[in-house]
Order: C-alpha cells, then sequence, then structure tokens
C-alpha cells in the first residue's frame, strides 16, 4: 500500500494524486474534484519522485535519473 502522499497533478480538467510506496512504486490516481470520487489508473513499476503529466502521458524521474513515461488510460 503506498506510503508517501504527493502533491495532486492537474492538466486540464484532469486531476492525478500521485503517491509513492515503500517499495518505490508509484501509485496513480484519477480524482474528480466536483464528486470527490476517485479510480486508481495505474500502479507504475518505479518513480523517484519528480513526476509530470500531459493530455495523455505520466512520466517521472526513474531512480537511475533515466525519464520513465507511461501511458495514460482513457
Amino acid at each position: 500500500m503506498p506510503s508517501s502522499p504527493a502533491p495532486c497533478r492537474q492538466h486540464g480538467q484532469r486531476y492525478l494524486g500521485i503517491r509513492y510506496g515503500a517499495d518505490r512504486r508509484v501509485w496513480v490516481v484519477e480524482f474528480d474534484p466536483a464528486t470527490w470520487h476517485r479510480r486508481l489508473s495505474a500502479v507504475l513499476p518505479e518513480g523517484s519522485g519528480e513526476c509530470g503529466l500531459t493530455a495523455t502521458v505520466l512520466y517521472c524521474r526513474r531512480l537511475d535519473a533515466s525519464t520513465g513515461v507511461w501511458r495514460l488510460p482513457g
């Protein structure tokens, strides 16, 4: 289960909450602030903390300093 909170990221009307687990996996949750509805979008294999968001992808710096890019659903 994720343990370290991170701020929500916004792109347009899309909000994503990102949390980092003790196992270094990145948990990504889409959040609707109007209804407080949330949906798990992805659990990424690794990430070190510096993440960003575009309309279609989430990108995070990996532990080896490379950048991982993951396509977001929907």
